[in-house]
């Protein structure tokens, strides 16, 4: 007898089948739960969080019932284990290569192609339900879609290609490809692409998801303060010149090698060493 957690495997194929039904599943429930929201606006301050909350829950869900992982295996997911020095690194990591995540938003254009003109209206337009319903979209940018968006891209997908024995490298780049495209515009996919990739190192070097949903939390919650803040969705922390950008890249790169060098040997080994130790202890008590 195994637990089905310990060996849980995601090839690329796999991954890209699980991309799909996050995004398919997710809209197409988002997009009932909404309805009444056309013709009862007000409905908007629960059925918007609500509307998250079972559709990327119903993902994981499906995902989950396809690689027979049991509910109460998710706890493994959810694991505290994490040195102070991990979190302390993981978070600068972030801060110094947000610069680099937002100079990749943008360098896709919004003026001059009237294709990314119409999209970027649409794009802002929806963005809009931030200004109108303040605490619904803050539990669903800063609590819902750091624990579902995560679980999903790095707890489901990411780890379970690591566990497949795919490059660590590639699995990262490609998850974060693929959590970048899950936004579905083309100014967020480069910069959520990119942190998608600093998250998806941090996760590989620590397996934690609590980390990461953290960072993820982080993330969200500045952009959320900012967008409250200006009134606007255009707005930047950092302005881009040579020399932030510069020091954004080369800071991220000497943290990156710091923190690769200080996580050894993967925590993804040691992590599951623990808990087949755990779960062999458990099957010898009930042979008992």
């Amino acid at each position: 007898m195994k637990n089905t957690y310990f060996n849980y495997k995601v090839s690329i194929l796999e991954a890209i089948l699980y991309f799909f039904i996050t995004l398919i599943v997710g809209q197409l429930i988002a997009g009932v739960i909404t309805l009444p929201t056309f013709a009862i606006p007000w409905t908007s301050h629960f059925l918007l969080p609500l509307s998250f909350l079972v559709g990327f829950g119903a993902s994981a869900f499906i995902i989950m019932l396809l690689k027979k992982l049991e509910l109460n295996e998710l706890k493994h997911f959810f694991h505290l284990k994490v040195s102070v020095l991990h979190v302390i690194l993981a978070i600068a990591i972030y801060l110094v290569s947000l610069p680099l995540a937002e100079y990749l938003s943008m360098l896709v254009p919004t003026e001059g192609n009237t294709i990314l003109e119409k999209l970027y209206e649409f794009f802002i337009e929806s963005f809009e339900l931030i200004f109108k319903y303040k605490i619904a979209a803050f539990v669903m940018v800063c609590i819902l879609a750091p624990i579902l968006e995560e679980l999903i891209f790095r707890g489901l997908i990411l780890r379970g290609m690591l566990q497949n024995g795919i490059n660590p490298w590639f699995s990262i780049i490609f998850t974060a490809l693929l959590f970048g495209a899950a936004h579905m515009n083309p100014w967020q996919f480069a910069g959520a692409g990119f942190l998608g990739a600093v998250f998806g190192f941090i996760y590989w070097r620590t397996q934690s998801l609590i980390l990461c949903i953290f960072l993820h939390f982080l993330n969200n919650l500045i952009a959320y303060i900012i967008t409250i803040h200006t009134q606007s969705m255009e707005e930047t922390v950092f302005e881009p010149d040579f020399i932030i950008l510069g020091s954004s890249v080369v800071l991220t790169l000497i943290l990156g090698y710091f923190f690769y060098n200080n996580s050894k040997p993967t925590a993804l080994e040691e992590v599951q060493n623990e808990q087949s130790i755990e779960w062999d202890n458990v099957i010898t008590d009930k042979d008992e």
